[in-house]
């Protein structure tokens, strides 16, 4: 027991009363705990103002200054003891410092996925249009250029415009995933525009060095819908000073279908200067009356005909009367993606 105790005392309700004579410590101990008493100071005052314990561990908390130290105070009410503890800042705030350095870069690498998860759920829910105005916006259309090659010359003779997607994140976009979408938003012809602006500024030279050449576009039925197509066409390659006749509008049978609009529009464009594609032939519809009316100056053989050369005797039939009835109409023939020698042998005879 230390030299100043502190007697506790408590009425039982009678004429007596019980009391309980305790070492200060304890109560220094049960209020800070084992720790703090190693790293702080602690006095303890009873009700009358006299000190019953005033501990320093040699730490130099009682002289340190109040901004430096975290201070606690408890009064008894039942007994009027107050207790006054005193830990140095610094100390106390070590053990939030090892945490900080094991919790902040797991909190950091937390934030990030959740981060990356808010960011793809936005870009899902944020719709594919908007994705496609974003692109148009940031220039992420482009055109690429695949090779029409005289089978006879084996010579380069133009080439049909693919549009490309290309996304900052994701690379290139086939597409069949962002077309329908497109025409669908409208987005088609801003997009179809932006590309023309692309092809005079790679093209031009070359096309006014060669007349012969010709360049392939394909074109929707949005495009053919716009009664400004023709107009605004002319203006973009008179501009670049590239002849229409080496420009080839491409339409798909899908397209055709709509025969009244199609022959308006075909009529104005032949008389602008431009020549017209059937492309994908023998995919579509099946019917063939539309060819009777709708003059076409080129038959493009959808490549699934191409592929199968060979290896279904059906498949052969199909494309050589195809090819017969292009002869027939008096019209160029087209055959696309020719890719082994067995093929072009085949198209060639």
């Amino acid at each position: 027991m230390s030299e100043t105790s502190l007697i506790l005392a408590r009425s039982t309700g009678t004429d007596s009363e019980v009391n309980l004579l305790v070492d200060p410590t304890l109560l220094e101990a049960a209020v800070l705990g084992p720790a703090d008493l190693r790293e702080g100071s602690s006095i303890m005052v009873s009700p009358d103002g006299k000190v019953l314990l005033d501990s320093d561990t040699g730490s130099g908390v009682k002289g340190q200054r109040a901004e430096r130290t975290i201070e606690s105070v408890r009064v008894s009410e039942r007994f009027g003891v107050r207790h006054v503890a005193r830990l140095a800042r610094s100390w106390a705030m070590r053990g939030w410092l090892e945490d900080a350095f094991i919790l902040v870069p797991g909190g950091l690498l937390c934030c990030g996925l959740l981060a990356a998860l808010v960011g793809e759920y936005a870009r899902r829910t944020y719709g594919l249009d908007d994705e496609l105005r974003l692109a148009l916006a940031n220039g992420e259309f482009e055109p690429h250029y695949q090779p029409t090659i005289d089978l006879k010359t084996r010579r380069c003779v133009g080439a049909e415009v693919l549009l490309r997607w290309k996304h900052p994140h994701s690379g290139y976009i086939r597409p069949d995933l962002f077309i329908a979408a497109a025409e669908s938003s409208g987005l088609i012809v801003p997009i179809t525009q932006h590309l023309m602006t692309c092809i005079v500024r790679d093209m031009a030279r070359l096309m006014r060095s060669d007349a012969t050449l010709h360049l392939g576009i394909n074109l929707t039925p949005e495009h053919f819908a716009d009664p400004r197509l023709t107009e605004s066409l002319a203006a973009i390659f008179h501009d670049a000073s590239i002849p229409p006749r080496q420009v080839l509008l491409e339409a798909t049978e899908r397209t055709a279908m709509d025969s009244d609009t199609m022959m308006k529009a075909f009529s104005m464009l032949r008389e602008a200067g431009f020549t017209i594609a059937l492309d994908d032939f023998g995919t579509g519809y099946s019917s063939l009356s539309y060819l009777s009316h709708l003059r076409f100056d080129t038959l493009k053989i959808d490549a699934s005909f191409v592929r199968r050369i060979g290896q279904d005797h059906v498949s052969s039939g199909v494309l050589n009367t195809i090819a017969d009835l292009g002869r027939t109409l008096e019209v160029d023939m087209v055959a696309e993606g020719i890719e082994t020698q067995p093929q072009l042998d085949h198209l060639i005879e």
